[in-house]
C-alpha cells in the first residue's frame, strides 16, 4: 500500500542525491534486521552515509517526508 508511495518519493530524492533502499526481513535477512533493531513492518531508517538520521515505524507517509525534509 506505501510502495507506490515509496517510488515518488525515492524518484524525488534521486534530483537530490538520496535514494529509499527496500529490505526485507524475510528468513534470509532476519540476522542483519535483529542487528538494526527492525521489530516491525514497515521500519524506516534514514542514513546520510553511515550515520543514522532517524527511525520511524509505520506506513504514515506524511511523518516520512517531514524526517527526510528535516534531514536534507
Amino acid at each position: 500500500m506505501i510502495y507506490p508511495e515509496l517510488v515518488k518519493i525515492n524518484e524525488e530524492l534521486k534530483t537530490r542525491g538520496g535514494q529509499v533502499v527496500k529490505f526485507n526481513c524475510n528468513k534470509d535477512n532476519k540476522e542483519l534486521g535483529k542487528q538494526l533493531g527492525i521489530k516491525v513492518a514497515p521500519t524506516f531508517h534514514l542514513y546520510r552515509g553511515r550515520e543514522k538520521l532517524g527511525e520511524m515505524t509505520g506506513a504514515k507517509v506524511d511523518k516520512l517526508r517531514e524526517m527526510i525534509e528535516a534531514n536534507l
